[in-house]
């Protein structure tokens, strides 16, 4: 329900930035504050949060490019999600399932 809600708002960036925008900046906000930890040259949304409305995720990147030290340092830390969505768990398990069979058979 709650997807199938997200994707409705893609197509609306007014009733995106609207319904989203508290949650946007608090998501920057914390961020902001891993990417001033951690030091990341790029941050990769996945799961639910992969499915934010491009507004949503243009205005936390944004907020992250503006507010981290870090990112102003290294010249602009990149905010996206992530080209395997919902699936990231999926390949990551078939990953680990499938990593012995295919040394196995490299090796061989």
């Amino acid at each position: 329900e709650l997807l199938a809600e997200l994707r409705e708002l893609e197509h609306d960036p007014s009733g995106a930035a609207a319904r989203l925008g508290g949650y946007a900046g608090w998501l920057g906000l914390g961020l902001t504050n891993l990417v001033n930890l951690l030091a990341p040259r790029l941050v990769v949304l996945g799961d639910l949060l992969a499915a934010l409305p491009a507004p949503v995720l243009d205005a936390v990147a944004a907020r992250v490019r503006d507010r981290s030290m870090v990112s102003r340092a290294v010249g602009g830390t990149v905010v996206t999600r992530s080209a395997l969505g919902r699936d990231a768990y999926l390949v990551g398990a078939a990953e680990l399932a499938f990593g012995p069979v295919l040394e196995s058979a490299a090796g061989a």
